[in-house]
């Protein structure tokens, strides 16, 4: 490829494919070159050579399109042409990895001060046998992506394995057919029936974890029970044994700060079991005050039809956690999903923002993070602390808890803590009407952004 292409000896190589190249109305039957900054083709037919060098940088779109001209082809656009790709063994697969380093390739232009290249790829070789070892190491990458993705889980988690399962759905009543996820951090579910159930169970929950007796109607289940008194079972998994042997590894490597003084595992019999903590991280509203609910006050004014809105929201989410238990550990279905599309009651959104965007998973990752931040950044004098002063009496004026100075502090704060830690944006504010202002990010989801953290002192 260097040879062929003129590429510098730190280009990697990941993968290569046979295809043909549309050059006007003639197929060039060649190779496809993909690696990590250029997407390359060569042909050399009937004495004619062609070669083509894309950089992913300069890539605008990429298409997986049939057509009658292009059969089962790939469309790459850029700036100021489009190629086509055609007749490939399996063009699904060339199509995700040409995604994932475009993808990449994106990041880092957009990024460029703060993104850092994953350092843990193979150093590219001479023999093309370790190309595949480069190829698998982006197909982690991209399982990895998707699984945090899915599950809103923390920058540094890694996917394990998978299985297949059954899980026991006491709000159906049923047994919900789906796959289990193991990482460093966290047991998850999905099933395969989109909506109908996912589950996340950070092992810092988890108190026991048991193989229970087998049956035919119910082969080869496990028991996981978490502090919070919650029980799920699993069944039909093929290697229970080495299931529950993987999930007693991940237990004993869980940080002994999260369970206090005392030992945070015992093994008895076949359960692997945790004492109790000394502070629990189940949040709920008295764990964790909203601001806005601490000034929610019942006033003649709040009997209005606004009012009776919330409390209808409220009461639906307060059926829904009899339901569907309540926390990081809760079941999340279609149910779930129509609730927060319908809005989250004012009461609740501290609570549940946190749950669902999954800053609550980056506060136990990345324990006292922000007051950290807060603490460097206050005290300093700078453009955007400037502009943050001018707006803070008159941010929100509707809502009373940034009517005073508690709640004008905390948005202070904040505001102040995220424009420090991403100078790059800093502090920016959009006009609502003629007569007043609103931060662009408010104070909810300015903590949330602060606390989706890929890793402590870099941005994400």
């Amino acid at each position: 490829m260097r040879r062929l292409f003129g590429m510098p000896d730190e280009e990697k190589l990941v993968n290569y494919y046979s295809c043909s190249y549309w050059k006007g109305r003639v197929p060039r039957q060649g190779w496809l070159y993909l690696s990590v900054n250029h997407l390359c083709f060569y042909s050399f037919l009937l004495g004619k050579e062609v070669t083509l060098v894309v950089p992913w940088t300069e890539v605008t779109q990429l298409e997986k399109n049939a057509t009658l001209v292009f059969p089962e082809s790939v469309r790459v656009s850029t700036r100021h042409t489009e190629h086509f790709f055609s007749m490939f063994l399996n063009i699904t697969d060339t199509f995700k990895l040409m995604e994932q380093l475009a993808n990449l390739a994106m990041r880092q232009l957009l990024d460029n001060e703060a993104f850092e290249f994953d350092r843990s790829l193979p150093k590219p070789c001479k023999t093309l046998k370790n190309v595949s070892a480069l190829k698998r190491d982006f197909d982690a990458r991209a399982k990895n992506e998707w699984y945090r993705a899915m599950f809103r889980l923390t920058h540094d988690e890694r996917l394990d394995g998978h299985t297949d399962c059954t899980l026991w759905a006491p709000f159906a009543k049923m047994h919900v057919v789906g796959q289990l996820f193991i990482s460093n951090n966290y047991i998850c579910f999905n099933s395969k029936e989109e909506d109908l159930c996912q589950l996340i169970i950070p092992l810092r929950e988890v108190s026991v974890v048991e193989k229970a007796d087998s049956s035919s109607v119910l082969p080869c289940p496990v028991s996981i029970s978490t502090k919070n008194k919650m029980n799920f079972l699993f069944a039909n998994l093929k290697d229970r044994d080495f299931l529950v042997q993987r999930i007693s590894d991940f237990l004993q490597r869980t940080p002994d700060s999260l369970w206090g003084d005392t030992n945070p595992l015992s093994l008895i019999g076949p359960a692997v079991r945790q004492p109790e903590p000394r502070l629990s991280f189940y949040f709920t509203r008295s764990v964790i005050p909203s601001k806005l609910f601490l000034y929610h006050r019942d006033s003649p004014e709040d009997l209005g039809p606004k009012a009776m809105k919330e409390k209808m929201k409220e009461e639906a989410w307060n059926i829904h956690f009899s339901e569907f238990g309540r926390g990081v550990c809760m079941y999340r279905t279609s149910r779930t999903r129509e609730l927060v599309l319908n809005g989250i009651p004012e009461r609740l959104r501290g609570e549940l923002w946190l749950l669902f965007s999954g800053a609550q998973n980056e506060i136990v990752s990345h324990p006292g993070y922000y007051g950290d931040l807060v603490e460097a950044a206050m005290g300093q004098c700078s453009l955007a602390t400037e502009e943050i002063e001018r707006d803070l009496h008159r941010s929100m004026p509707e809502h009373r808890a940034f009517q005073n100075e508690t709640g004008i502090a905390a948005l202070r704060r904040v505001l102040t803590a995220y424009a420090h830690r991403n100078p790059g944006i800093g502090y920016c504010q959009v006009r609502a009407d003629s007569s007043r202002s609103l931060p662009l990010i408010t104070f909810g989801l300015v903590v949330l952004v602060i606390l989706r953290i890929n890793e402590p002192g870099k941005s994400g």
